[in-house]
């Protein structure tokens, strides 16, 4: 596998630019959709867990511990109002500025702003720019983009 491998995704949020950040760490050609003007509109996806499994190599999550501003560690349990056991001392994650981790996935892939596409299917992608062929095309538009 290799940059002759051209790759398009609809979406620029979180999964979409995660997905885009690993395949083009691993060679692949990769072109990223994006129907807004900027990063991070929608006001979801600000927290990051802890991990401490095999995925923690992966450039997708240093870059999101890089925007982490702020760290929550312990919890409380409480039932009917009592507090039955307290936790801290224990890094949970992290609640990161996603504009800026989304800037971070985003450095050195071709990303088009403002541009809203369209699959149509057999690799192609139509946007404001034209149409253009893909060897694989994937889908990350979020819930909005979900057939009605």
């Amino acid at each position: 596998m290799g940059s002759y491998l051209r790759i398009g995704i609809i979406g620029a949020g979180p999964s979409g630019l995660a997905l885009a950040r690993l395949l083009s760490d691993k060679g692949y050609d990769v072109h990223v959709y994006e129907a807004h003007k900027r990063f991070a509109t929608k006001p979801c996806g600000w927290g990051f867990p802890i991990l401490d499994g095999e995925e923690t190599g992966y450039s997708v999550f240093s870059e999101a511990i890089k925007s982490s501003i702020w760290r929550y560690e312990g919890y409380n349990v409480y039932l009917d109002d009592e507090m039955l056991f307290h936790s801290r001392n224990r890094l949970l994650g992290y609640i990161i500025d996603k504009e800026e981790f989304l800037d971070r996935l985003a450095q050195g892939i071709s990303i088009y702003m403002d541009s809203p596409a369209k699959y149509n299917g057999r690799g192609v992608i139509r946007s404001r720019g034209g149409e253009r062929r893909y060897d694989a095309v994937i889908i990350a538009g979020g819930f909005s983009s979900q057939p009605k």
